[in-house]
C-alpha cells in the first residue's frame, strides 16, 4: 500500500484537482483567452489599417517622388530652354552693339579723317597764301625804282603836303626788307 500512497493517490489527487479546475475555471479561463483573443484581434485590425493607411501613405509619397522628378526634369528643361534664349538674346545684343559700335568708330574716323584734311587744306591754303603774300611784298619792296612805288610816293607826299605840317609823315612807307606790311588808317584832319 504503500506504492499506493506514494504513488498512485498523488496522482490522483492531481487528476481530481486538474478536472475541479477545469470544470470549475473552464468559463474563466475561457472568458480570459477570449478577452485576450478579442484584444489580439482589434490590435491585427488596427495594425492592418495602419499597413493599408501607411502603404496608401507610401504610394502617395512615391508618386509624389516620380512627380517631383517629372517636376525637377521640367524645371531644368524650361531653365535650360530660359537660359538658351538668354544667351541667345544676349548675343544679338553684344552683336547688334559691336556693329553699332563699329559704325560709330567709323563715322567718328570719318569726322576725323575730314577735319584733319580740312585742317591740313586751310594749313596749305593760308602757307600759300601768306608765301604768295610775303613774296609780293617782296617783289614789291625789292624794286627801289619801280613805277608803284614811285607813283605811290608821289601821291603821299602831294597828299602830306596839302595836309600836314609837319616833317614826318604817317603815310611814309618803309624802305625795309623784313616782310612785315604795315598798314595804317589815316588821321582825320583836325
Amino acid at each position: 500500500m504503500e506504492f499506493l500512497q506514494t504513488f498512485i493517490f498523488p496522482h490522483i489527487n492531481f487528476a481530481i484537482f486538474c478536472a475541479i479546475v477545469f470544470f470549475g475555471g473552464r468559463k474563466a479561463i475561457a472568458e480570459i483567452f477570449e478577452a485576450q483573443r478579442k484584444d489580439f484581434e482589434l490590435a491585427l485590425e488596427s495594425g492592418q489599417a495602419s499597413l493599408k493607411t501607411a502603404q496608401t501613405d507610401q504610394a502617395a509619397i512615391v508618386e509624389r517622388m516620380n512627380g517631383i522628378e517629372h517636376e525637377i526634369k521640367q524645371l531644368r528643361d524650361s531653365s535650360l530652354a530660359v537660359t538658351n534664349s538668354e544667351i541667345s538674346r544676349l548675343e544679338e545684343d553684344s552683336a547688334r552693339a559691336v556693329e553699332h559700335l563699329r559704325a560709330d568708330a567709323q563715322r567718328i574716323a570719318r569726322m576725323e579723317l575730314q577735319t584733319a584734311q580740312n585742317n591740313l587744306k586751310n594749313s596749305v591754303i593760308e602757307k600759300a597764301v601768306k608765301g604768295i603774300e610775303a613774296s609780293l611784298i617782296q617783289s614789291i619792296r625789292g624794286r627801289d625804282n619801280s613805277p608803284q612805288k614811285s607813283l605811290l610816293s608821289k601821291a603821299f607826299g602831294e597828299f602830306e603836303a596839302a595836309n600836314f605840317t609837319s616833317s614826318e609823315s604817317p603815310w611814309s612807307i618803309p624802305n625795309n626788307h623784313s616782310g612785315s606790311s604795315a598798314k595804317s588808317s589815316p588821321r582825320p584832319v583836325s
